[in-house]
């Protein structure tokens, strides 16, 4: 595994953690307030959580198959998401 595709996998790594904890709080904020956005904020999470999840798993089971060229855009995507999670975090812990 490259230097760029190690830490893509570890962005993907971290961008999974900062969605658990705004799972954690969409859904704590879901039985609160009742509304369609506050459940809609939680499925957002949920399915990115499980995107990340499985960009994971391929990252680990697949990087041998990954072409060099394209791990600075795969790194990209992740850096792209890394920020606007952290945004999006500390915009729903304040």
């Amino acid at each position: 595994m490259g230097l760029m595709m190690l830490v893509t996998t570890l962005l993907a790594g971290v961008n999974t953690v900062v969605l658990l904890a705004l799972l954690f709080f969409y859904l704590r904020n879901a039985r609160k307030i009742t509304s369609s956005f506050t459940v809609g904020l939680a499925l957002f999470a949920a399915f990115l959580l499980a995107q990340n999840a499985l960009g994971l798993i391929s990252y680990g089971m697949m990087n041998r198959h990954f072409a060099e060229p394209i791990e600075p855009f795969m790194l990209s995507i992740n850096v792209a998401e890394a920020v606007g999670l952290v945004i999006l975090y500390r915009t729903t812990t304040r």
